[in-house]
């Protein structure tokens, strides 16, 4: 408890706030307010104890701290609470215009207009009390390390080598899977991971060091804006350059030091569990049921896309060959490669090359119809099993995919595109024979030329 407290007492002193200036706006600020009153910003629901949810209401520092832009500029916050892949991704879409708890990085300035911190909050590595003999983050060398998608040092830390990192959406699921023993070790920012162990009495976690990757050891916590919105990227840092440092002060005690300034009675805590041992039994049950569908999810689970695997993926296509064979329902087949992926990764590295597979997996399942499958085949490959739908129709959809990809700008590499095979079920067909059939109108898109859908029955 003396090395909690000792870290959370450096983040009020390293809060980065000292001086408010005047606020004045410029006569184009103030017709931009009258214009644009209102300005939709996506924050997290479980980010604690910045932004979270209590009693179906949003609270945290960040809440009071754009309560008091607000009053100070006129400007009224439409507030859009989701897990973090989901609010980054609707930013980076240009679907918000501001994003709260966004750190700097290069490759997301981009899109991005940042203001200067508002706060620093350490990043540290969290293993469970049972692991044994820790040293550091080289002792976790094919180990499962747990972070959140999208997380500004998420590409650093692929950097390191033979670490099987594990994606999460949420700050409850990854220290709750760490607790389970789900995986071994997360990574994450102090005070949230903190706040969850005391919400659930998670005794058996400890942080056990910082992360001391290059420019990752503290998330450097900002505001966000659409990079084509200077004007309201000047209104927002006045806003936040004119709060005094008494006000900070009053946020910073309110939400960073109150939340921790009791340490946890772990005796009354033990009573508490000693009370209660007549439920360890359900508890357990449900804990065992809850573990068994997650595995089974992650057997049929692409670890980097998160889409099928190909092991599901054969299993879905004899599913749909055994239901055309007796019922005479058609489905076709769709395998698709992206052109000249080997350049990506020579070029960039296999990070940014995992970042476009994972990019192209979202563009699919968000382009498909609800009765289709998609999964990763292999390496850049990947299959959609379209049930239902003639040899007509599948051409303009698959086309229509072609295109989005084709016009998508992804992070770093700008654009790419992808080559597509189809074919339809025939009388007689295996599981080998119809996947050898689109591999081979895969093939003929690619000599002629790629980006293009071609068609084999």
């Amino acid at each position: 408890m003396k090395l909690l407290f000792t870290q959370l007492l450096s983040l009020i002193l390293i809060s980065i706030h000292s001086y408010a200036l005047p606020l004045v706006l410029s006569e184009q600020e103030k017709v931009y307010i009258q214009k644009n009153p209102i300005v939709t910003i996506g924050m997290m629901p479980q980010f604690a104890t910045f932004s979270y949810i209590k009693h179906e209401k949003n609270i945290g520092f960040e809440h009071d701290l754009l309560h008091i832009i607000s009053s100070k500029t006129g400007l009224q916050f439409d507030k859009k609470i989701g897990d973090w892949p989901k609010i980054y991704n609707a930013f980076k879409k240009s679907n918000l215009d501001m994003i709260s708890s966004i750190a700097y990085t290069d490759y997301r300035s981009d899109f991005t207009l940042y203001t200067t911190p508002y706060y620093n909050i350490p990043v540290a590595i969290f293993i469970r009390d049972d692991y044994e003999n820790y040293d550091g983050l080289k002792s976790l060398k094919g180990k499962k390390v747990g972070t959140i998608k999208n997380v500004f040092f998420l590409y650093k830390l692929k950097r390191v080598p033979e670490l099987k990192l594990v994606y999460y959406e949420s700050y409850e699921e990854i220290v709750n899977a760490l607790f389970l023993g789900e995986i071994d070790a997360l990574i994450l920012n102090i005070p949230s991971v903190q706040t969850i162990i005391k919400k659930r009495a998670y005794t058996n976690i400890i942080d056990v060091e910082r992360l001391t990757l290059s420019q990752s050891s503290q998330e450097d916590l900002r505001f966000g804006i659409q990079s084509k919105n200077a004007l309201l990227h000047s209104i927002i840092q006045k806003g936040l350059d004119s709060i005094s440092e008494e006000d900070y002060t009053k946020l910073s005690e309110k939400w960073l030091l109150s939340n921790y300034s009791k340490p946890i009675d772990y005796t009354f805590l033990f009573a508490i569990i000693l009370g209660t041992i007549v439920f360890i039994g359900s508890i357990l049950y449900l804990i065992m049921k809850k573990k068994n569908k997650e595995l089974s999810q992650l057997s049929i689970t692409d670890k980097l896309t998160n889409l099928y695997n190909r092991r599901k993926l054969e299993e879905l296509i004899q599913t749909e060959i055994n239901r055309s064979e007796r019922f005479n329902y058609p489905f076709a087949l769709v395998m698709l490669d992206l052109d000249y992926f080997k350049d990506v990764n020579d070029t960039h590295g296999h990070e940014v090359g995992d970042m476009v597979l994972i990019e192209i997996a979202n563009l699919l399942s968000e382009n498909l119809r609800k009765t289709d499958f998609v999964g990763r085949f292999g390496g850049e490959e990947f299959i959609i099993i379209c049930p239902g739908i003639h040899e007509s129709q599948i051409y303009a959809l698959v086309e229509s995919l072609r295109i989005k990809i084709a016009d998508h700008k992804f992070e770093i590499v700008d654009n790419k595109t992808a080559s597509f095979g189809i074919t339809s079920f025939i009388k007689g067909d295996t599981l080998q024979s119809i996947i050898k059939r689109a591999d081979n109108a895969l093939y003929e898109a690619k000599n002629n030329g790629r980006n293009q859908s071609i068609i084999n029955n």
